[in-house]
């Protein structure tokens, strides 16, 4: 009976698991590997195969691992990379910096050993915390930064300069200066600059300065009809980061993980059950966020009035 073949019930079970779930807006591939069975020596087993193909799942058999078809195969020791977490090679040629990932990169948390002060925000304190276990960015921000173009709209750099005007330190706003600023630095003098004022060691390929872009409409016909929703869901700032991602095929790096997955949900609430027809944006969402530590002149607030409006969270 075909209800008793265990491969047969896996196959259909997976390909019906497939088309109820998406991931990143595609619903998964499913692929069969089956080292012990070759075709073409039983019948009954060619058929059974070519049922589960039908089901939408790539089978691959013995047969199909011939010696002559492994001329220019890859070694699992020089693949198995791209399949762990933490690899940055589907990311595009030109990365768009969201705000909160700004704030990261000058924060004086991520750059210098900050102490736990009273008077810090809760948030800022645990995220000191998280930064002793681990650097944000020497282990996270420079490796997906790379050597790729790193572009922001003028929105996120407005606002993230208005955060750092508001509670920065010296030292953060030397840093924004030497991340945004259009002045005639060169390359290798702004990352001298940014290495005298961080205690990690700076990549010599890590692309300053971010390009500030302020010509960019949100809604284009480039986009699918979708994106008019997902913008009437999203603040000002919100929309011009991601849909210029969006729109320009750029992934965006950030932190705001509550804005990437109402995003991700709305567009696959609007797909087609079993199709793959939109592409939403590519977003690259670092799972932990740096506030900036914040001058002495708002020492004496225990909680800020509006704690998103000055870079505490990820309310940006």
């Amino acid at each position: 009976m075909e209800e008793d073949i265990a491969i047969l019930k896996a196959a259909e079970e997976l390909s019906r698991a497939s088309k109820s779930t998406r991931v990143r807006y595609h619903h998964p591939r499913i692929h069969l590997v089956l080292p012990k069975i070759c075709r073409g020596k039983v019948k009954e087993i060619d058929d059974l195969l070519n049922y589960i193909q039908g089901l939408d799942v790539s089978v691959e058999t013995a047969d199909a691992w011939s010696p002559s078809s492994h001329t220019g195969c890859l070694m699992i020791e020089d693949v198995v990379g791209g399949m762990v977490p933490g690899n940055f090679s589907c990311l595009s040629s030109t990365v768009n910096v969201d705000c909160t990932i700004l704030l990261a990169i000058v924060s004086d948390l991520s750059n210098t050993h900050v102490i736990k002060e009273p008077w810090l925000h809760t948030a800022a304190k645990r995220q000191i915390e998280m930064e002793e276990e681990q650097n944000l960015l020497p282990s996270v921000l420079f490796p997906v930064m790379g050597n790729h173009t790193l572009v922001c709209t003028y929105e996120a750099a407005t606002r993230m300069q208005e955060i750092v005007n508001t509670i920065g330190t010296r030292s953060e706003m030397a840093r924004t200066e030497a991340l945004l600023s259009t002045s005639n630095l060169s390359h290798g003098d702004r990352l001298t600059k940014y290495a005298r004022l961080s205690n990690h060691i700076i990549p010599p390929d890590w692309q300053l300065p971010v390009q500030v872009i302020n010509d960019f409409n949100p809604l284009t016909p480039e986009l699918p009809s979708i994106a008019n929703v997902v913008s009437g869901e999203l603040s000002d700032l919100n929309r011009s980061v991601f849909l210029f991602g969006w729109q320009k095929g750029y992934t965006t790096i950030t932190s705001n993980r509550t804005t990437a997955k109402r995003i991700q949900t709305l567009i696959e609430e609007s797909l087609v059950p079993g199709t793959n027809d939109v592409l939403g944006p590519d977003i690259w969402v670092c799972q932990t966020a740096r506030s900036l530590r914040a001058k002495d002149k708002i020492r004496g607030l225990a909680v800020p009035r509006n704690e998103s409006n000055l870079g505490f969270g990820q309310g940006y």
